[in-house]
């Protein structure tokens, strides 16, 4: 046997928009198949498919383009279709010419942020994940086609760690932002559909956790035991965009991401590693008027 088709993942598209820098793509299938040995007997005598499901996702670098498409609270896939692409490899060559590749697209559901996580000297990167559903409980919820045109990419854009402020207090030494998004969703089927019909969001339950090497985060002048209280109006973490032939893009230019959040900032660890490490983590809450976590996408740095 030879190998005859090949295929690698590429760009993603939310609706119209193209996002670049993918590291990875994924898509499993879950069958919950029927069938078990009764009646003291060792094998089955009865198989069927129950229920199917689809979760799609994927990750990129372009952390600012693809939370412009998708935010904190989620998407609906009704409004913005989700499109992933494989590209089909030439023999002798690179990527194959034509309208010859192939796009799963979802358009019933809702797209989540999973997980944003940035390291010093690294480049952020956010991870994405999809409930979808199906229009009437048997058709699927994804469409294939094997003739469709290579995404265009127009552009590589990378972010990194930049100041944090917590409740008026700058945190400087950082290491580690990594946020959680946790946003709970899911979907519904009834009449013994094999695939379901509804997606809800349930709650979204966001945490952001920052490791660093400053061992004096903890006390009484930073984050004490007992936690420090952040807002929206003194509470403010930055992701400084990276510039092309470079170093970064210039604090004033609005371009960099900003996050701005309320919460409970509390100290985890204290005492670890070499140099030593101290971590803390901010549930974030509504403060009755705005959302948990804002997110400006094209913000100087301030």
């Amino acid at each position: 046997m030879t190998v005859t088709l090949l295929y690698r993942p590429s760009a993603i598209a939310i609706d119209s928009t193209v996002i670049g820098d993918i590291e990875s793509q994924d898509l499993a299938l879950e069958h919950e198949l029927g069938g078990e040995a009764l009646s003291g007997e060792l094998y089955r005598r009865f198989q069927a498919l129950y229920h199917q499901g689809h979760t799609p996702g994927f990750s990129t670098r372009d952390v600012a383009a693809v939370l412009g498409q998708c935010g904190a609270s989620g998407l609906s896939l009704a409004t913005k279709s989700l499109i992933l692409y494989l590209l089909l490899q030439s023999d002798g060559g690179t990527v194959a010419a034509g309208s010859v590749h192939r796009s799963l697209t979802f358009a019933k559901g809702i797209l989540v942020p999973r997980t944003l996580t940035c390291e010093h000297g690294k480049d952020a990167s956010i991870t994405y994940g999809a409930i979808v559903t199906s229009s009437d409980g048997s058709t699927s919820p994804m469409t294939l086609s094997d003739v469709a045109a290579a995404p265009t990419i127009t552009a590589s854009v990378r972010h990194t760690l930049g100041g944090i402020t917590i409740g008026s207090v700058a945190l400087s030494h950082c290491r580690r932002l990594e946020i959680e998004f946790g946003l709970e969703v899911v979907s519904e089927g009834a009449d013994s559909d094999i695939l379901d019909t509804m997606a809800t969001l349930r709650a979204v339950m966001t945490e952001i956790r920052l490791t660093g090497i400053d061992t004096t985060w903890l006390s009484a002048a930073k984050v004490p035991e007992t936690g420090l209280a952040g807002t929206h109006a003194n509470t403010t973490i930055y992701l400084r965009k990276r510039a092309a032939g470079g170093s970064f893009v210039a604090n004033g230019t609005a371009e960099h991401i900003k996050f701005t959040a309320d919460g409970l900032c509390v100290p985890t660890q204290v005492v670890g590693g070499d140099p030593n490490e101290v971590g803390l983590r901010m549930p974030v809450e509504y403060d009755g008027s705005n959302a948990p976590l804002i997110i400006d996408t094209a913000s100087a740095i301030t």
